[in-house]
């Protein structure tokens, strides 16, 4: 007998009866660090109440946590030019706040971001890399925790409050967004940036898409579950703007990913083929499921910019 469906209630919304959209590809890399064994992808399920895409089973927390501390420090850092989501929250900061106000960036890392801000701002952080926080504290930031969720309800009050590509990250998307909403005065400023599932395509590949595979995301939002989110919270959703990570890549190196995708999708086992002849640069004779490891589409126009205010 087949084994029974597993039952994968929505972590945010607690709706009983998700929808499997497919397996997840194990997970060979974490924060760029080859893994080996691989952790198991699980699979996508949507909620269809909040439209909340998730992994389940996902990767213990302890396990995520070990890896957390292992990976290298210089994995997440990022110049300005590279961030088309930092240049989009600086416009909308300039526009809300053209005097400044305090700032806290969840999820700071060294705190390249904050340093782009102009001298108005009064920049606060959380984040829990020891190395990355001892960077951000050189650059003059008072980081106030290694975690939003654990800050004291009476955290200074915020004029605007970031979290760039962190929201995946987190368990319960709502609930993080709903502490974040607590941080921000009225009238302060909520900016999230992340992957969107309703992007053309992450719904050409569902659960095959490269983004699921990164074995540290475990949450997936889109824009209806942001204005599902703001009703919810009581936040006015001020704006959604999408972009591509990798906005400055040549027109080569597009058609190649477009190209690499669609054979994935819809050639699987001549793509298959090719990675067992070398192509893609995976060694696919010491674990034989990385020929059907997705490749990588960081050109795409799949992420999203999401700015609230609360009222």
């Amino acid at each position: 007998m087949p084994a029974p469906a597993q039952i994968a209630p929505c972590p945010s919304c607690k709706h009983p009866d998700t929808h499997n959209l497919g397996p997840i590809a194990p997970g060979f890399f974490f924060a760029g660090q080859r893994l080996d064994p691989p952790l198991p992808g699980g699979n996508l399920y949507c909620c269809p109440a909040c439209l909340l895409c998730f992994r389940f089973p996902r990767p213990p927390q302890d396990v995520l946590e070990v890896l957390y501390k292992q990976a290298p420090s210089t994995n997440w850092i990022y110049e300005q030019h590279h961030r088309p989501d930092w240049n989009i929250t600086h416009d909308w900061l300039s526009r809300r706040h053209p005097a400044g106000g305090r700032i806290l960036d969840l999820g700071c890392y060294d705190g390249a971001f904050l340093d782009t801000l102009p001298p108005s701002w009064q920049r606060f952080g959380v984040e829990m890399s020891e190395a990355a926080l001892a960077r951000a504290r050189q650059r003059d930031i008072t980081i106030l925790g290694r975690d939003i969720m654990t800050l004291p309800p009476a955290t200074l009050q915020m004029h605007a409050a970031t979290a760039f590509d962190v929201i995946e990250h987190v368990a319960d998307p709502l609930g993080f967004l709903h502490r974040m909403a607590g941080i921000v005065c009225p009238g302060g400023t909520i900016i999230i940036s992340t992957g969107n599932t309703r992007a053309l395509p992450w719904r050409l590949m569902g659960s095959r898409y490269w983004y699921c595979t990164i074995p540290e995301h475990i949450s997936f939002i889109n824009d209806a579950w942001c204005r599902s989110a703001a009703q919810q919270l009581n936040l006015q959703l001020l704006a959604l703007e999408t972009y591509s990570h990798d906005s400055n890549a040549s027109i080569g190196k597009r058609i190649y990913e477009l190209g690499t995708n669609l054979l994935y999708r819809f050639a699987p086992s001549v793509f298959a083929l090719l990675r067992r002849m070398g192509f893609g640069d995976k060694n696919t004779r010491q674990h034989e499921a990385l020929q059907y490891f997705p490749p990588t589409w960081s050109t795409a126009h799949d992420h999203i910019v999401a700015i609230f205010a609360r009222p």
